[in-house]
């Protein structure tokens, strides 16, 4: 041992007897311990990038105070390159000076009894602590506490389950959703029940413009434009956008050709009146070149080519505007109606809305219990686990964090029982009780410390996720948000819709009441021609043309019924787009309102078909019994032969007679065909042509409203058509017999006009 080391070790006996004295008097006694941590005296210089330890700090290492004992109070030692520093200290008398002082380094002025309680340091050095001691320094019953993380608990794990919604409600089934199909949509919707509005919106298209192969809500297009083909299979909004186009188009293309028609029949009536004046004004020519001459009539034969020609332009005119009439109607006919199909897709909508809204409602409801139930018993786990052992305080803490979680939640859940919000409002809280039950599935912790953090962090989130509910708390479900839009713009073109259907009505009672006027004209004046008839003893006519009156105004009684009913179910269509228009644009009818005007609607759609259907019944049997009367009396030849009969003299000017009673054949019977036709076609026979074309426009619009109405083909369509085939084969017989006629009547109109 060193002279120094003895003197050390000589110094600290005489200490440790001090001590001892000092402990044996109890009223001495202050503390006698020693110290916590060991430290390690560096000093503040670094050379050469290392710090080194200086052996000479180690000298002396001394604490100084006022205490009983009137040396120090510490010593070191050390070994291989270590300091150990060791203290032991005395009852104090008096703690309010004392320093740290290194010999030959300076001191540190510090009252502290461990180095390490102010970071002790002076300019020249600085105490820290060390790990590798050997020696036990902890005091008895002052334990170190253990920085070890705890395991986590295991939590009860929480999921939001997604609502279930019914197959025709699925994005599959929705159009424009990501994931929308067509087929998808069909398929669900053809095997639902009547009173499911999804229903209707199932459709097959047609194989062709005859319907065949068609069911449910589909169309056969024709534009009138050149956009010919199958329609869409079932209803969406791009087909319902589509099928109001094309009536506007087809509407649009039947205003030009009845502009052009209407221009050229004013056209040819104006010519014809300045043609007329001008040949008035023509001079009668005598002709005496040797005192005996003959007097010709330029204007009598200008007249007749005049009424020929303009007469023959004019029935052009009309033959081509029927022709056009007749394509409009086929091609409304076989295509969709846009009403129908909106009102279809409307419902179907507004059944999906509600059902989204009611079971979203359920799943929040759902959610938030279940969030209440997990989140109570976690944080039970967690607080029994992490500060069941602790301090008071902090179990204390965690009981407030968890009532106030409790009471916050219980109030989300009372918010969720009131009453169903908006669909935006219910999916904004859906989203915020989401991402609340995904963040805190699982909660980590180590210490009560780390335990109590995540506590409030819980409180904190809670707290947003209870404003966010709050917030939307007041946005109830009033309206139906999600089909506003297409609600609007469904009624918006539903309206004009309606406004061509009235129009399209119109023109029918426009063509019922010519109809009749047709009709009564023509009774009048077959009466009228009977008189004449009962000349040559043809009695049998009178009595087939009074078959075929009542035949027909027992048709025109059944079609007027139609015509009334159709009105009324336009009528209420009418006040169910208002309402529609009112519930989701101005928000001034409400759902009740809704639903009675779309059950309205409803009713009278089932009357207007019944009537429809029992009007298309009648009217086929009548048709088909008035066609077999009329070809197996052979009535239209008939007719034909008393027009002929009752016909006046050709009206022929001198240089017409001469041509036809010295002329050749060809010239005689051109001029006499010309002549059957203008009898055939203003007599008996042109009429009743005109009322059977009358009769057929409006089977087909009869056969029309069964493919718009949902109906499908109108039943036993083909004897309606075999009885138009009958009937035109029977007008074009009587035409071509009457023609057959021409030799006889050159004949006797040469032996009556030329003999003279």
């Amino acid at each position: 041992m060193s002279h120094e080391d003895h003197a050390l070790s000589h110094e600290v006996e005489l200490v440790l007897e001090a001590v001892a004295c000092r402990i044996e008097s109890p009223a001495h006694q202050e503390c006698c311990q020693i110290s916590r941590v060991p430290v390690s005296i560096y000093p503040l210089v670094i050379a050469d990038d290392k710090r080194d330890f200086d052996t000479d700090m180690a000298e002396a290492w001394v604490f100084t105070a006022r205490v009983a004992v009137t040396t120090v109070a510490g010593w070191i030692s050390h070994s291989g390159g270590q300091l150990f520093v060791a203290f032991v200290w005395p009852g104090l008398r008096d703690k309010n000076f004392g320093k740290w002082c290194v010999s030959g380094k300076g001191c540190a002025q510090s009252d502290a009894v461990h180095p390490l309680d102010t970071q002790l340091h002076s300019d020249d050095w600085h105490v820290v602590p060390v790990s590798d001691f050997d020696a036990i320094f902890e005091a008895p019953g002052a334990k170190q506490v253990s920085t070890t993380k705890r395991k986590p608990p295991a939590l009860i794990k929480f999921g939001a389950s997604d609502p279930e919604y019914s197959p025709e409600c699925k994005d599959e089934s929705i159009p424009g959703t990501r994931t929308f199909s067509l087929a998808k949509m069909n398929a669900e919707a053809q095997n639902l029940d009547d009173e499911n509005p999804c229903k209707y919106v199932y459709g097959v298209p047609p194989t062709n413009s005859d319907g065949d192969n068609a069911d449910g809500m589909t169309s056969w297009m024709d534009d009138l434009a050149g956009n010919v083909g199958p329609g869409q299979g079932g209803v969406t909004y791009k087909s319902v956008k589509e099928c109001d186009d094309r009536d506007g188009d087809r509407a649009m293309q039947m205003a030009k050709w009845s502009k052009n028609h209407n221009y050229g029949s004013m056209g040819l009536g104006y010519a014809k009146d300045l043609v007329d004046a001008f040949i008035n004004g023509m001079p009668e020519v005598e002709t005496a070149p040797v005192g005996i001459g003959f007097e010709s009539q330029p204007g009598a034969v200008a007249t007749l080519a005049s009424t020929i020609w303009f007469g023959t332009t004019q029935l052009r005119l009309d033959m081509s505007q029927q022709a056009h009439e007749w394509r409009y109607e086929k091609a409304g006919a076989g295509d969709c109606g846009a009403l129908q199909h909106g009102f279809a897709r409307t419902f179907c909508d507004l059944h999906c809305i509600r059902e989204a809204v009611r079971k979203g409602d359920e799943a929040i409801l759902r959610a938030v219990e279940e969030a209440v139930e997990v989140i109570g018993k976690n944080t039970q786990i967690l607080l029994e686990h992490y500060v069941g052992g602790e301090s008071g305080s902090l179990v204390q803490e965690g009981t407030e964090i968890r009532r106030g979680l409790a009471a916050q939640l219980a109030e989300l859940m009372a918010t969720a029982q009131e009453a169903a919000l908006q669909p935006r409002a219910s999916q904004a809280a859906e989203r915020a009780v989401r991402s609340f039950a995904g963040r805190w599935r699982s909660v980590e912790g180590g210490n009560a410390s780390e335990s109590l953090a995540s506590l409030r962090a819980m409180a904190k989130d809670t707290s947003e996720l209870h404003a966010t509910v709050m917030l939307v708390k007041g946005q109830r479900f009033s309206k139906v948000e999600e089909v506003q839009r297409n609600a609007l713009e469904t009624a918006s073109r539903t309206n004009d819709f309606l406004k061509a259907q009235v129009h399209e009505l119109g023109l029918y009672r426009h063509t019922a009441r010519r109809g009749k006027m047709v009709q009564r004209w023509f009774k009048q004046h077959w009466q009228n021609k009977f008189s004449m008839l009962d000349e040559f003893q043809d009695l049998s006519v009178a009595q087939a043309m009074q078959t075929f009156d009542t035949s027909w105004w027992e048709i025109r009684r059944e079609l007027d019924a139609y015509l009334e009913a159709a009105t009324e179910q336009a009528r209420v269509m009418s006040s169910a787009v208002d309402a529609l228009r009112g519930y989701t644009g101005k928000c001034q009818t409400s759902f009740e309102q809704l639903k009675s005007s779309y059950a309205a609607s409803v009713r009278a759609d089932r009357k207007a078909h019944a009537v429809l259907k029992k009007t298309w019944s009648d009217v086929v049997f009548q048709a088909g019994l008035m066609a077999s009367k009329i070809t197996d009396a052979g009535l239209l030849d008939r007719l034909a032969l008393a027009d002929i009969k009752a016909a006046k003299q050709p009206t022929l000017d001198k240089a017409q007679l001469l041509g036809f009673c010295s002329g050749s054949d060809v010239a005689a019977f051109k001029l006499m065909h010309a002549h059957l036709a203008e009898v055939t076609g203003q007599g008996l026979l042109g009429q009743t042509q005109q009322q059977i074309g009358i009769l057929f426009l409006e089977m087909a619009m009869l056969r029309h409203r069964f493919r718009t109405g949902g109906l499908g083909e109108a039943p036993n369509a083909e004897v309606a058509e075999e009885a138009e085939e009958r009937l035109a084969d029977a007008l074009e017989g009587a035409r071509s017999g009457a023609n057959h006629l021409a030799a006889d009547l050159v004949h006797h109109w040469r032996s009556y006009l030329c003999e003279r």
